[in-house]
């Protein structure tokens, strides 16, 4: 009786139309990831953890084959303009990373610009000091991209930054290390 069961299931499975993609966003900006059963108007996303959710298609943009971002090259070896997060071990599940990060910015107070599917677009400003990031992330990894300062004294070319850069992104990763 098992053996029917697990091969009508498999047979069921492969009758539907999936299209193998990682990224939903609603229009609130909340993305999700998994496989999504195409159905017309509406999506049936299944989570990689298993539970499912309807989505109206336009309500919701549909990334087919997403794929990490790939890090911008710097202008100079060992630069600061990419740092590689550590506080993670990989394979990352990517909505608790989302999640993990969107609450360690909240805390410490960084403004989310902008997101997109793999991407953070993130802003800091406090007395004379404003910095732009992204954050990109994959199951891979994820790394933190110096955008622009003021104030810090950033010289790319140089690789220097004043040395109030580097304890914030730190405290990020402090932050995300616990809410991941």
């Amino acid at each position: 009786m098992q053996k029917r069961l697990g091969l009508l299931v498999l047979l069921l499975s492969l009758s539907l139309p999936c299209f193998a993609i990682d990224a939903v966003q609603t229009k609130r900006g909340d993305v999700y990831y998994g496989k999504v059963y195409d159905e017309g108007t509406t999506v049936n996303l299944t989570h990689p953890n298993g539970w499912t959710e309807q989505f109206d298609t336009r309500e919701v943009t549909i990334t087919r084959g997403f794929k990490a971002p790939t890090p911008k090259t710097p202008q100079k070896e060992g630069n600061f303009e990419i740092i590689e997060g550590a506080a993670l071990k990989t394979p990352i599940n990517l909505d608790n990373f989302r999640k993990g990060m969107l609450v360690s910015l909240n805390l410490n107070k960084w403004s989310v610009r902008s997101e997109a599917p793999g991407v953070l677009n993130v802003f800091y400003e406090k007395a004379q000091i404003s910095i732009h990031l992204r954050i990109c992330y994959g199951t891979q990894g994820y790394w933190y991209e110096y955008v622009e300062s003021n104030g810090l004294q950033a010289m790319p070319t140089l690789n220097r930054i004043q040395q109030n850069y580097y304890p914030l992104i730190q405290q990020l990763e402090r932050q995300l290390q616990i809410y991941y």
